[in-house]
């Protein structure tokens, strides 16, 4: 069976999506390894953590594990822990029960993605970054309009 990986980018998160031509039995959800060149020249690899684990862990807000112990079990994911100026490249395992334990399917892992770097630039002179430092208010909610309606009946 084949896997196909893709990866997008930009300033600051990575996002890999990946496809598999059948359904691949027993499989529980996928391990992604990452790895990135340092300014050395050297390639650091680590295997993403996941913070979604399975209903039997009885997971707590804010606990994380490794992707081979609580795999991704969708078929995309945001990568955060980038940063502008990184040069990465993925890979994803399928990860199935072996004598009741979860093991990589490495025989069905996806190749590496093509090496990517995270930049605002967008050609032509352009660039675009974002930010996530936005509070979002919703407005119009029931008490405000009521306030206002009152306010509004006293002028």
């Amino acid at each position: 069976m084949a896997m196909k990986i893709s990866v997008i980018s930009n300033c600051d998160d990575a996002v890999i999506f990946w496809v598999v031509d059948a359904p691949i039995k027993g499989c529980l959800g996928f391990s992604i390894d990452r790895e990135r060149k340092l300014e050395d020249g050297s390639v650091e690899r680590v295997t993403l953590e996941n913070r979604v684990g399975f209903q039997k862990d009885d997971p707590k807000p804010g606990q994380h594990r490794l992707s081979t112990v609580w795999p991704f079990q969708r078929f995309w994911w945001a990568d955060h822990s980038v940063n502008s100026g990184d040069r990465v490249r993925y890979r994803v395992t399928p990860m199935v029960p072996v004598s009741g334990q979860l093991a990589e399917q490495v025989s069905e892992r996806s190749p590496w993605t093509a090496w990517t770097e995270l930049s605002g630039d967008a050609g032509a002179g352009v660039a675009a970054y974002f930010n996530r430092g936005l509070v979002h208010r919703r407005s119009g909610s029931a008490d405000e309009t009521r306030d206002e309606h009152e306010r509004s009946q006293h002028d």
